[in-house]
This record gives structure tokens, sequence and C-alpha cells, in this order.
């Protein structure tokens, strides 16, 4: 720190400005190169994830497309080995045209269980070039170069896994879809994956399958197409197989060896890691984006990979990165330049500022700052010329000044000695004015106590009758309170006999509706009667019909029995209403005589009433008489202390006599104290100005 503060102010400036430009345009290049790597990143991902998706939709859409034609020929061939539509010729022809039609199948077969299709096996043995010795139908169509080619299946019994193709749709029932196996076909060794249908009556019985092969070869071609901004695509199987590889073709054979880097982004990409970075075998990052690709019907999902080299998405970042660094060097140069040259020039002006202010330090006021502009500097150089006018013209009025304050000094001097001695009679004066004073208030004092006791024996006979004013009032309130809620007590017991007199009203009401119910469900008995003899007579009448009234019979026989329910239920109303008669009957007079008892209570408390109201009358008297008794103490007791108060007066008057008289005396010291230092002031004042004279000489003006 000791450095930086010794060092020059040019130096400084420059040392800040280069700090805070360096950092600026670091975070400036920082912040931007920043937010390119971030795009360039999101830029490959895209481009990669887009690949991948593309490759993924259009490898689906073959492989649908295939499965689609599948379905198809499944529902032909069952229909022909059931029906008879077809002979094998003309299955093995219908092979042959959907062969055609899609060039991305290798070849289309089916393959039946002894007998299962026609069965004419035995007269198909050996045949025709699709048939074997078993003769069952196993046609295979597969391209041979520009030309077809037919053979039948081969391996499709025993537990290999050039088996599998036929074994497992049989044992599973469901579509399977192969992983990458060697078929010798042809008469040469072709690395096929297989998608194969399951043929299954209406029993769900197994009669066959039917399927398609495509080759790793062609796999190969179309991955090795797809080419994601300079990177590669892959083909990767659900048991972690290479089908096809854009960069690396080798990794595609049945028996490849794969390194431990590629088995590792094998198992990511089969854990459904859809995008990450990762090394392989040659070394250098690169982003995967993986894009599962599901057979319909089928549990297994294959993984189309787009690969994309970190180095590749990061390009635009480098050349960005290369481009800020030049900018950014050739803007602190010239930063540095125009910086060097405000450095200077600020220097140079602080300089002259500097040269002034030395002058002036040492009584030179006669100096002139020039003036070359407008700007900050020039406008200080007009304000230090002002100061210097300023400062020339107050150091003339002030010497001026100076010796009138000298001639005035020895004139307050001689004025300071004469108030001196007018001050020593007043304080005599004051001291005989305080001792008179202080008599006078011992005086008072003692009056001031006889008639504080006197006020304080009526103030207490005051108190008193006020006590006894507040607790009679007290005593009327709660009579007043009490007889108010005696009359609330009187309104509650009517209105509780009026509502008993209804509730009474309304229970005969309602005896009276419950004999009516009576009556009702006497008439419901009488209607279940004769509907039970006339469900009677139509049961007669339906046994006399025969066969043909059976069922009105039935019907006779259960409108008896609603009618036996109606009457039961109708007699058990009837128990129910008079058992409620009787509960009513109890209720009524229960109710009446607590009418009566309400009536008597209403009687006694009116009685209450009236005596509440005597009492409170009563002790109304009393209360007014003691309210007169209470305003005549109060009356004693306020012209008590008007002469109190009066009393209390002359005392505070007596006490500022003599606080007045003593502060005369006081301040007739005080006076006499700052009269001799006035005295003393005055020389001093006389001394300092000659002292002034002296340094004002020392200036130039």
């Amino acid at each position: 720190m000791s450095f930086f503060r010794n060092t020059k102010l040019a130096v400084k400036l420059g040392l800040l400005l280069g700090l805070v430009l360096l950092c600026s345009i670091g975070a400036l290049i920082a912040f931007n190169t920043k937010a390119i790597y971030d795009k360039s990143l999101q830029y490959g991902e895209a481009v990669a994830e887009h690949s991948a998706s593309a490759a993924t939709s259009e490898f689906m859409t073959d492989v649908n497309q295939v499965k689609n034609t599948l379905d198809s020929l499944s529902t032909t061939l069952l229909d022909a080995s059931k029906n008879g539509t077809l002979s094998r010729q003309d299955i093995v022809r219908l092979l042959e045209e959907y062969l055609k039609k899609d060039e991305k199948v290798f070849g289309f077969y089916t393959g039946w269980e002894p007998n299962a299709f026609d069965g004419k096996d035995a007269e198909h043995v050996n045949k025709d070039k699709y048939d074997d010795e078993t003769g069952r139908f196993i046609p295979y169509v597969i391209r041979d170069g520009s030309s077809l080619h037919f053979e039948p299946l081969t391996t499709y019994e025993g537990n290999s896994e050039t088996s599998k193709y036929y074994q497992q749709p049989k044992a599973t029932k469901t579509i399977y879809w192969s992983e990458p196996t060697t078929y010798k076909v042809a008469g040469k060794e072709t690395l096929l994956v297989s998608i194969v249908l399951p043929l299954l009556d209406e029993n769900n019985t197994f009669l066959g399958i039917v399927g398609a092969d495509f080759t790793i070869e062609g796999f190969q071609q179309n991955i090795g197409s797809l080419n994601p901004d300079q990177g590669y695509a892959m083909l990767i199987t659900s048991e972690g197989h290479v089908a096809a590889h854009g960069s690396r073709p080798e990794l595609t054979k049945e028996n490849a060896e794969l390194s431990s880097s590629t088995q590792a982004l094998i198992q990511r990409i089969q854990s459904n890691d859809t995008g990450f970075y990762t090394a392989v075998d040659n070394g250098k990052t690169e982003l995967f984006i993986a894009e599962p690709a599901k057979l319909q019907g089928s549990d297994s999902s294959w993984h189309l990979v787009s690969a994309l080299p970190k180095s590749v998405i990061l390009q635009p970042f480098y050349d960005s990165l290369k481009w800020s660094v030049l900018i950014a060097i050739l803007a602190v140069l010239l930063l540095a330049s125009v910086v060097a040259y405000t450095i200077i020039s600020i220097v140079k002006q602080l300089n002259r500022v500097n040269v002034v202010a030395g002058q002036l330090a040492h009584g030179d006021l006669t100096q002139k700052l020039p003036v070359k502009s407008k700007d900050e500097f020039g406008v200080m150089a007009i304000h230090m010329n002002d100061m210097m006018n300023t400062l020339r013209h107050t150091i003339s009025v002030i010497s001026e000044h100076a010796l009138s304050v000298g001639s005035t000094s020895q004139q307050l001097t001689a004025g300071a000695e004469d108030t001196s001695k007018a001050a020593e009679q007043m304080a005599l004066i004051g001291m005989e004015v305080a001792n008179k004073a202080e008599k006078q208030v011992q005086e008072l004092l003692h009056s001031s106590r006889s008639m504080n006791e006197i006020s304080t024996g009526i103030g207490r006979i005051a108190e008193a009758a006020a006590e006894v004013s507040s607790t009679s009032k007290s005593v009327t309130e709660r009579t007043s309170y009490g007889t108010d809620k005696m009359q609330a007590a009187i309104h509650m017991v009517e209105s509780a006999n009026t509502s008993v007199q209804s509730s009474m009203t309304a229970l005969e009401q309602f005896k009276k509706r419950s004999e009516e119910i009576g009556h009702i469900t006497g008439m419901i008995t009488e209607v279940s009667r004769q509907t039970n003899l006339l469900a009677l007579n139509a049961s007669i009448e339906a046994s006399r019909a025969g066969e043909h009234g059976r069922g009105f019979g039935v019907v006779a026989a259960e409108i008896r029995n609603l009618a036996e329910q109606s009457r039961q239920s109708a007699a058990d109303i009837a128990a129910l209403i008079q058992s409620v008669q009787q509960e009513i009957s109890a209720i009524v007079e229960n109710m009446q005589k607590g009418s009566t008892e309400v009536t008597h209570i209403a009687d006694v408390m009116n009685e209450s009433g009236e005596l509440f109201s005597s009492i409170s009358s009563q002790i109304a008297d009393v209360n007014q008489q003691i309210a007169q008794v209470s305003t005549i103490a109060k009356q004693m007791s306020g012209e008590s202390r008007q002469v109190d108060s009066s009393l209390e007066q002359l005392k505070t008057i007596g006490l500022e006599t003599a606080a007045h008289a003593s502060q005369v005396a006081s301040a007739s010291e005080k006076q006499l104290a700052s009269m001799e230092e006035i005295t003393a002031a005055s020389a001093s004042l006389a001394h300092l100005t000659q002292e002034l004279l002296e340094l004002i000489q020392r200036f130039r003006t």
C-alpha cells in the first residue's frame, strides 16, 4: 500500500483504468464464450437428436411396413389353409410378389407343421425346389443378386440359435424379432435378422410361421448413409449386439470382440440413457443420442444411436473464442492509447495547479492560472483565479479593520474599568434585599401550614360524604337491576304459560288426527279383507279353468298374500296409534298441572316486584339527603383551597423576591468578574491585532 500511495497520479490512474478495462473485457469475453459454448452444445445435441430420431423413424417405418405385410400374409395363409382358396404354388407366387415390392427385405418365408397346411405333405416330398424330404410346406424366397432364389427352410428343428426363428414363436405364440444370426442361404454364409409371426387357428393352436429376413449388410448400408454433421450412427439390438455401425462396420460381425469402453457404451444405451458424452476406443469425447425402436407386439427394443464428436460440436465455439480474443487485444490496445492520452492531459493540468498552489503557499497572491479550455480544468482555473482575487481583497480589508480594532480595544478597556465600580455598588444593595425577603418567606410558610391542616379536615368530610353517596347509589342501582330482572322473569313465566297452552292445543289436534288415522286403518283392514275374498274366489275360478288358469291362480295367490300383509300392517298401525293416543293424554294432563304451577309462580313474582319498587323509592330519598351533605362539604373544601392558594401565591412571590435579590447580587458579582475579563481581553486583543498586522504584511497584493 505504501508503494501505491507514494506512486505518481499518472501511474495510479493507468493501473486502475487498465485493471478495470481488463476485468470488463475479460468478463465480457467469458460471458460471450460461455453463451456460445452452451449454444454450440445445444446445436450439436439437437443435430444428433434429430438424426437419431429421423433414423429411428425411417428404420421403424421399414420394419413396421414389413410387419404389416406379414400380418396380411398371415391372414391369407390361414384362410388358404382353412378353406383351400390358394394352393402351395399360389402362396409361393404371393411371397415372390411381396419380395419384389419391398427391396429392403432379403427374403419372405412360411413354415408349417406336418400336414398343417393342406394335409398333402406326402405328395410334395422333394417335389419342388422349395420342398425337402419331409414334404412339409416350408418355402423360402430370397434375393440372389438381381434375381430371386427359391429353397426350403432349414434348421427349423432343434434347439440351436439357428432354430429360434421357428421354435421361439412356436413356444411363445407371439411375434419374434431375432438377434443377428448367421445362416447358410443360397450356398453362402449370411448374417440375418428375422421378424416372425406365429400362425394360429381359432383355437389358438400353432400351425406354423410366416416371416421376413433382413441382412445386416442392408442395415449397414442404411446406417452408413447417415452422417449427422461429421458423426455416425449405430444400431444396437436388444441383447447388446451391434447390428450396424457407421464408422466401424467390423463390429457387426457375429463374433466381433468389443472393447470395454464399447461394452460400457452399449450398457448405458440399454439402460435407456438417451443422451450423454463419453469417450470410446479413439479416446475422443463424443455425444451419443439413443432412440428406442420397439417392434409392435414384441417386448424387445432395439436402439438407433447418433454419435457426434464433441470437437465438431464445439468448433463454432473455438472459432468464436479465437476472434473474441483477437478483438479484445485490439480493443485493449486502442483503449490503452486513449487512456494514456487522457491521463497525460490530466496530469499536465494538475502540474500547473501545483505550481500556482506552491507560490500561493509562500504568500504570492499575484499568480494566475492560464485558461485554455472550457472543461473541468478550465473551470477550475477560473475558480482558482477568482479565489486568489477574493483572497487579495480580503487580506486588504482585514489589514484596514485590524488597525480600527486596535484603537477600539483601548476605548473598551477604559469603559470596562468604570463599569466594574458600578457593579460593586449593585452587589451590596442586592444582598440587603435578599435578607429581608427571606424573613417574609418564613412568616408565609407558617400561615400556609395552618391553612393546609384546615383544608385537609374539610376534604376528609367531603370524601366520607362522597363515599356514602356512592354506596347509596350502588344499592339503588342493584335494587333497580333486581326489579328489572323480576319483571323479565314475570314476562318469561307468562310466555311459558302461553307456550304450554299452545302445546296443549296442538296435542289435542294431534289426538284428533290420530283418531282419523285409526278410521283410515279400519278402512284399509276392510279393503284387505275384501281383497282376500276376491283373491280366494279368483283361485277357485283358476282351479276350475285347469291348465289355462294356472298363471291366473298364481297371481291370485300373490294378491291374497299382499291383502293379508296389508291387513296385518293396518292392525300394527292401529295398535301404534292407540299407544300414541294414550301417551298424548298423559302429556296433556302433565301440561295442565304445569300450567297451574306456572300461574302460581307468576303471582308470587308480581308481589316480589312490588316490594322491590318500595325499597327503591326509600333508597332514592336517602341518596338525595346524602347528596346535599356532600355538596355543602365540597363548597367548604373549595373555599379552603382558595385561601390556601392565596397563601401559596404569597409564599411563591416571597421566594421569587428572595431568589431575584440573590440573583441580582450574584449577577453583580459575575458582572464585576466579566468586566475584569473584558479588561484582560481588551489588552489581549490589542496584542493579537499587532500580530495580525505583522502576518498580513507577508502577502504581496
